[in-house]
């Protein structure tokens, strides 16, 4: 294995594990550690193990890297305050979400919660309380990024929608279901979740109590939730150490049996298993090894290019549209025409995360095509460098590993 790469995911298991005895290899590359650090959005927890090595504290890059933990620390936990706020008055008018992934997960890192930084929380709701919550968002001084004004058949139809508070950088999801119906693999995955209300389970994080998912359906859902993003643009050593974490937090009380059951029906146990192994042989973690390690080494490379979400370079991103149309195409030839068009003429709810203006004026919204897809050639075929020539590399070298994984 690369030496860097060791050594970016040794620093992770130190902070991760306090018992964790490895050392990082000379010569270590503290630049490119934590340019790693920051596509896989993991860099506090990277800085308090590298922040013991008297070499790092000495380089120049130690003031700053110090500097953005401390921003990191502040402002999760000023988002977790406000996420917590925000719960308490859902519970008021009688509802209770149940949160998924990022403050759930937060509480696995312990004294570093605030060091994993989540971009925002989700929440899964009943239909019926939707409109009430969307009441409470408006109170709070949230924004929708969709129209929220819907029937009960675009209800049945929605997976999920952003609310956003400009004033201190909230940022929400609330799923009507977790997986969406985009396919039928993805129908398949939901049915999963069908009890979610009945079977949810209740924690208290910083004297709030909240629901969420039993632990059963949590782990299946981060697990599937990666293997979906794997699929597409990529997944990154964040999601994987969510995972990680949550087994070895929780593994007595998991049903494995039903678990890898429904993995193996959609075809993600592959997937799995060499997650654990990498997590057992790189990470510092001891969990039970299921089969075989089938491609680890292929996959951890992908991890790592593929920054958090698959999203980590221009590069990755073009990859993955290259990932995402195999994909379409292996369902058929039409699929895969209308995601092409799906991704070149982006819908305005999503254009306007970019361009904001189109809340107002969506009349705009063929000018933002033309400003995005200006600003996408310019990143993608500067002089010194070929991004797009590189990207459909890569995705061609993803299609290949899905192959492998039989997922295509």
């Amino acid at each position: 294995m690369d030496n860097q790469i060791y050594n970016f995911l040794t620093l992770l298991a130190k902070t991760i594990h306090k018992d964790y005895s490895s050392e990082v290899k000379n010569p270590v590359d503290w630049n490119r550690i934590f340019t790693y650090a920051q596509m896989h959005k993991v860099m506090a927890l990277i800085f308090e193990s590298a922040a013991k090595d008297e070499a790092f504290v000495a380089e120049p890059l130690y003031a700053y890297c110090k500097q953005v933990t401390k921003a990191t620390v502040i402002s999760q936990s000023r988002r977790t305050d406000e996420f917590l706020t925000l719960y308490r008055a859902f519970a008021e008018q009688g509802i209770e979400p149940v949160v998924v992934k990022g403050i759930v997960c937060r509480q696995l890192y312990g004294d570093y919660c605030d060091h994993r930084p989540s971009g925002d929380e989700d929440i899964l709701i009943q239909k019926k309380d939707f409109k009430t919550v969307c009441r409470v968002f408006k109170e709070r001084g949230y924004i929708a990024r969709k129209n929220t004004n819907l029937n009960e058949k675009q209800l049945d139809e929605m997976k999920d929608i952003s609310f956003d508070n400009p004033t201190n950088g909230g940022h929400v999801e609330v799923h009507l279901n977790l997986i969406g119906h985009a396919n039928e693999t993805r129908s398949k995955m939901n049915a999963f979740f069908d009890s979610a209300f009945e079977n949810m389970i209740e924690i208290e994080v910083l004297g709030t109590k909240i629901k969420t998912l039993s632990h059963t359906e949590h782990f299946l859902y981060l697990v599937l939730h990666a293997f979906g993003h794997f699929i597409g643009g990529g997944v990154g050593i964040r999601q994987l150490l969510d995972i990680l974490l949550y087994a070895k937090a929780y593994f007595e009380l998991l049903d494995w049996r039903y678990i890898w059951q429904c993995i193996e029906s959609v075809r993600a146990d592959l997937f799995l298993e060499d997650l654990i192994f990498i997590g057992n042989q790189y990470m510092g973690f001891s969990l039970p090894q299921q089969g075989n390690p089938h491609c680890p080494e292929e996959l951890l490379e992908d991890l790592i290019s593929s920054g958090a979400f698959g999203k980590g370079t221009q590069e990755n991103w073009i990859a993955g549209m290259v990932t995402d149309v195999a994909g379409r195409k292996a369902e058929g030839k039409m699929r895969a025409f209308k995601e092409v068009m799906r991704m070149i003429f982006l819908s305005r709810d999503n254009m306007q995360i970019r361009y904001p203006e189109l809340r107002e004026k969506p009349w705009l919204l063929p000018i933002a095509w033309v400003k995005r897809w200006i600003a996408f050639i310019k990143k993608s075929f500067r002089k010194d460098k070929n991004s797009a020539a590189e990207g459909i590399q890569i995705g061609k070298k993803r299609v290949e590993l899905l192959k492998k994984y039989k997922v295509l």
